[in-house]
């Protein structure tokens, strides 16, 4: 009965980023390109999400349930990491190549970006103390004297 319950959080959570995702697209297609900025800016904000959502959670100790209905459904509904591998390959078969090695870098560090920036201003939003820099042990720390 577990696994139908946990599937249950995952499905409602990935059809509001499945359906999130759509109308992103679909609001995004309206200036058409030859470069697939909707897919990357989709991947970068899943990923700012997940990062803030990731820290907020160890830093309150949110339950198993919010954490498969908005990482797994919902930031995995939204993300669209298979069709930007498909997005890849179609700029090589085009002989892109700069743009599809444009493409492939950018979502990387973009992404491993916003999930580092997410996962920051999440302990720092969500965090139970506030965040302190200890001065103590730090050998390049003024003297206060």
């Amino acid at each position: 009965m577990r696994y139908v319950t946990e599937s249950l959080w995952v499905a409602f959570g990935a059809a509001i980023g499945a359906n999130a995702r759509y109308w992103f697209s679909t609001l995004a297609r309206a200036w058409a390109q030859p470069f697939p900025w909707p897919t990357l800016l989709i991947n970068l904000v899943g990923s700012v999400l997940l990062g803030a959502f990731s820290a907020a959670a160890l830093a309150r100790g949110w339950g198993w349930q919010g954490r498969l209905f908005f990482a797994v459904g919902l930031c995995g509904g939204f993300t669209t990491f298979s069709t930007f591998s498909f997005e890849v390959l179609d700029l090589m078969y085009q002989r892109s190549w700069k743009l599809a090695g444009l493409y492939a870098a950018l979502s990387l560090a973009l992404c491993v970006l916003g999930c580092f920036v997410g996962g920051h201003f999440g302990r720092l939003l969500f965090s139970p103390h506030p965040v302190r820099i200890e001065t103590t042990n730090n050998p390049f720390a003024k003297d206060r004297d």
